[in-house]
């Protein structure tokens, strides 16, 4: 079997070099969390925020989001196979979980405008 072409190599060192960089900005304890997401996850961290907001009476259509899950799981498939034998995977899928339960806190804290909400978004990040 030949070798891989060197700019494999380079490319592989340098996201395995951002991997340990970003893994070591989280706490342990998130580091942990984050190495144990799925997508499966995700799509239920959607159910919980859709099941939060209908008990407050503030479900809006969250039902929108299903394309979006539908691109995440065709995404998955090209994902898995790149990330096979890494500990990558679980890491692309935690900010997508974090960011729905993020915007939800902010959506709970208050009733902004569409655009401040976008706004209070934005700032958290």
């Amino acid at each position: 079997m030949a070798a891989p072409p060197a700019g494999s190599v380079a490319a592989v060192d340098t996201i395995q070099q951002a991997f340990e960089d970003f893994e070591q900005t989280v706490t342990p304890n998130d580091s942990y969390t984050f190495s144990a997401t799925t997508l499966g996850n995700v799509r239920q961290a959607a159910l919980d925020v859709e099941r939060l907001l209908a008990a407050r009476q503030s479900l809006c259509n969250v039902a929108r989001l299903e394309p979006f899950f539908a691109g995440l799981e065709h995404y998955s498939k090209v994902i898995e196979i790149l990330c096979n034998g890494t500990p990558y995977l679980p890491w692309i899928w935690a900010p997508v979980k974090l960011t729905l339960q993020v915007g939800t806190v902010i959506c709970m804290s208050q009733k902004p405008s569409r655009l401040g909400l976008l706004k209070q978004s934005a700032a958290c990040f």
